[in-house]
């Protein structure tokens, strides 16, 4: 009795991976509604992370104004991280 439980456990374990890691397709609107969604959530998470650690806000300036110089279009100077 206990044998077939331990199978039909480890048939439901399988069948669930199997449900998991299959493949979605998903159209084109369902991406870019997915893909608002996960940048709204990170900028909600680093507003949240800069409550809590306000000493690296300097790091975020830092970064966007490497962005900002990246996107005048020049390339990089030497010696200059990307």
């Amino acid at each position: 009795m206990l044998i077939i439980a331990y199978i039909v456990i480890g048939v439901l374990i399988v069948a669930g991976l199997a449900v998991l890691g299959r493949k979605r397709e998903i159209s084109e609107e369902e991406y870019e509604a997915m893909k608002g969604k996960q940048s709204h959530l990170g900028n909600a998470l680093q507003q949240f992370q800069s409550f809590f650690e306000p000493g690296r806000e300097h790091l975020k300036k830092a970064k966007e104004e490497r962005v900002e110089e990246n996107e005048s279009g020049d390339p990089p100077k030497p010696g200059e991280p990307i």
